[in-house]
């Protein structure tokens, strides 16, 4: 899924690299299960993860968790969407890879749980 938006690469702890396609948050697109980051724009055009989540529904988790307003207070201006991960257990294992890769970089604490 590119349809012309910019793809950025996220390294997991593992060392791993996993494309995720980069959508401004007002284009958040619909699409079943995924991988996402909610990311700020950094200094030169970096982008600083603010929140690593994985669901069963993208759209639904933005419209009805606590994730996207959280993110957005923090900063959040683009969601970077991963769909390779083929499997709920495969969707985790990523999350896990990232969200281990951020340590102490996220701005998200108490970590909050996207909706499946």
């Amino acid at each position: 899924m590119n349809l012309g938006f910019p793809i950025h690469w996220w390294r997991g702890k593992t060392g791993r690299l996993y494309p995720h396609t980069v959508f401004p948050l007002g284009e958040v697109p619909w699409v079943p299960e995924a991988n996402f980051v909610l990311a700020s724009m950094g200094p030169g055009g970096t982008y600083e993860p603010v929140y690593v989540g994985a669901t069963e529904n993208l759209a639904d988790t933005m419209r009805t968790s606590p994730v996207l307003p959280h993110a957005l207070r923090l900063g959040a201006t683009h969601i970077h969407v991963h769909l390779l991960a083929d499997s709920p257990q495969r969707r985790l294992e990523v999350q896990e890879d990232l969200l281990q890769a951020c340590e102490g970089h996220l701005r998200t604490s108490p970590p909050l749980q996207a909706a499946s």
